[in-house]
């Protein structure tokens, strides 16, 4: 109890006391070098989000651990409450910028909800072997579908990130004036236009977003 007690209630406090004290200053670079991975992704109203999700977790295993102390049946229906409550906080706020983040996150919930509700039926007395069977199944199969599912969204955003280094487009917009070499940098979110005779060194830079702008208009890229 005490280790929940410090770390489970009082490492996500302290965080969040920390972001909460300098929230002016989360774009800071200086700031955000040293905590910037406890709200990195989130919207910028919802920074604070990593520490819900902390308590979230220490709340389960409380209840995993303590509330079957009292009856298996009240474990999980205060486990199924509980985890109804946390899916709808999570598509009233959607606290991520990603959508595909979004998504993973409600499918977690939703395979944990309904694990959770399988083992409540498990316990039912009058469940027979095949129901059992179909069951078990079940969790397996959904537990699977979404680690193939995360897998999958990991390998593509990897992909993207290795392809998007080293991306090199050849142009001709209005916003280059002539036609140049565009090498999209992924950290900075721009493409920096260099003549392809030149090195990478002498360059001029545009938002990625001008880019696609002026591209509409001029999609002669090769």
């Amino acid at each position: 109890i005490v280790g929940i007690v410090c770390w489970g209630f009082g490492l996500p406090f302290v965080a969040i006391s920390i972001l909460w004290k300098n929230r002016y200053s989360l774009d800071n670079p200086s700031f955000r070098g040293k905590f910037g991975y406890l709200y990195n992704g989130y919207q910028a109203s919802y920074y604070y989000w990593e520490a819900v999700i902390a308590y979230r977790k220490v709340i389960i295993s409380f209840i995993a651990v303590f509330a079957g102390f009292f009856n298996a049946e009240l474990q999980s229906i205060i486990g199924f409450t509980f985890l109804m409550a946390m899916i709808y906080l999570h598509l009233r706020v959607q606290p991520y910028r990603s959508v595909v983040l979004n998504r993973l996150e409600f499918y977690s919930l939703l395979v944990l909800l309904t694990t959770i509700w399988c083992g409540m039926v498990l316990n039912m007395d009058v469940v027979g072997r095949p129901m059992e069977v179909s069951l078990f199944v079940i969790i397996i199969l959904i537990n699977t579908l979404f680690i193939v599912t995360w897998g999958y969204h990991v390998l593509i955003y990897l992909l993207h990130y290795l392809k998007g280094r080293h991306l090199s487009l050849t142009l001709c917009c209005p916003c280059l004036d002539r036609k140049k070499t565009a090498v999209y940098v992924a950290e900075k979110n721009q493409f920096i236009s260099v003549e392809p005779s030149k090195n990478l060194e002498d360059t001029t830079s545009i938002r990625a977003e001008e880019f696609v702008h002026a591209t509409q208009d001029h999609p002669s890229i090769s």
